[in-house]
């Protein structure tokens, strides 16, 4: 079967499934789409895909397709929604549809803080992160699902600042750069987008400028990380509608300026020719002060002092 019929019959069947979802007033995650056609596809991502496209093609929003991902993204701290209640010990899930909760007359965390690895999520809470800051934590495990984008977009747009730490590789860029920007999948979806987001941390640009590794505790770009970071500009020139950086004017420069300047930041780590630390150098980085791990706001909150 043809690349081309594949695609057709993957729209077609998550087509009539979701006329059936919809007609029956159900639904289901991605995942039981799979499984309703066990045999018909070789790969999860062939269905995913279609569901994107579906979405995309009719202008909706994947949720009023009846679809949802699994719970995947957890958050921490002092938000307490209708329904929802991230104020716990532990915290809770993401829940896959945040479109039918009410914000309003909501206390909203004084700023939020999104972290890339679970792990680490799960060890500030336990040490009581939020306890002495009133704010929230966020993980979305590694790339983000709709509903983690969903939530943080909605903080964002009540004015609450988000930051997010990310590994200092393509990989974790691009993380940051799916929550900025959106994902090429759901291009559309601009509700999700987080747009005051601030990628928090040590940069390419200062570690060039300031600190002076030697070659042992650098871990070189590879062949994919490389791919990955031309894909990333391709992005960002295609969000800001140009082909080329050089063809950006100073009055559009303002507009975007925190993008274009990330857009820089691909460009140093490209040149530096690695992308993260071994253990050798992390003495090095005690000298670091929190201040710098943050962009200099004076309205933004010291994220990693207590009280």
């Amino acid at each position: 079967m043809s690349v081309i019929s594949d695609r057709f019959l993957a729209l077609y069947t998550v087509g009539i499934t979701v006329h059936r979802l919809i007609r029956e007033n159900a639904s289901s995650t991605k995942r039981g789409l799979y499984y309703m056609h066990a045999g018909l596809f070789q790969d999860q991502k062939i269905v995913d895909k279609a569901a994107d496209e579906l979405a995309y093609i009719l202008s909706v929003f994947r949720p009023d397709l009846r679809l949802h991902q699994a719970a995947k993204g957890e958050a921490q701290g002092h938000l307490h929604l209708p329904g929802c209640n991230f104020a716990c010990e532990q915290g809770g899930q993401i829940p896959a549809d945040l479109s039918e909760i009410n914000f309003s007359g909501v206390q909203l965390p004084q700023f939020v803080l999104v972290l890339e690895k679970f792990a680490i999520y799960q060890r500030l809470v336990e040490e009581g992160f939020c306890a002495s800051r009133n704010c929230l934590l966020v993980t979305g495990r590694g790339m983000p699902d709709r509903a983690t984008r969903a939530l943080l977009a909605r903080l964002d747009q009540s004015g609450v600042p988000c930051y997010i730490l990310v590994d200092g590789d393509p990989c974790g860029l691009d993380i940051f750069l799916t929550y900025r920007l959106g994902s090429w999948q759901l291009v559309h979806e601009q509700d999700i987008v987080v747009r005051g987001l601030i990628l928090a941390g040590i940069r390419p640009n200062q570690i060039k400028t300031r600190f002076k590794f030697p070659k042992d505790a650098q871990l070189a770009l590879t062949k994919t990380d490389r791919s990955r970071i031309s894909n990333m500009r391709n992005k960002i020139l295609a969000t800001i509608g140009i082909q080329k950086i050089e063809q950006y004017d100073n009055v559009s420069m303002k507009k975007h300026w925190d993008i274009v300047m990330f857009f820089n930041e691909l460009s140093v780590m490209e040149d530096l020719g690695y992308k993260k630390l071994s253990s050798k150098p992390l003495n090095l980085l005690r000298t670091v002060s929190s201040e710098e791990l943050i962009s200099q706001n004076s309205s933004s909150p010291n994220m990693l002092k207590a009280g």
